[in-house]
């Protein structure tokens, strides 16, 4: 439950940048019920994907410095 709520939530923060600040008073309840429900859609397709096509982790290397890698297979 925690991991698709992260899923969810990073996903809604990622897809309300598009509705810039000046725009948030004259939000309308579609916008808003569209912003979640592609929030929810693009969270759990994230989840429904195999573990390794979205796995990443960070490491250090001396010349470019921490980069961020996909876990393959």
């Amino acid at each position: 439950m925690d991991l698709s709520f992260g899923f969810f939530f990073a996903s809604f923060l990622y897809l309300f940048q598009c509705f810039p600040v000046f725009y948030l008073p004259a939000i309308r309840w579609t916008d808003l019920t569209i912003l979640l429900q592609s929030s929810l859609y693009f969270s759990y397709s994230l989840l429904a994907m195999p573990p390794h096509l979205f796995t990443i982790y960070t490491r250090y290397d001396d010349t470019t410095g921490w980069t961020a890698h996909a876990l393959t297979e």
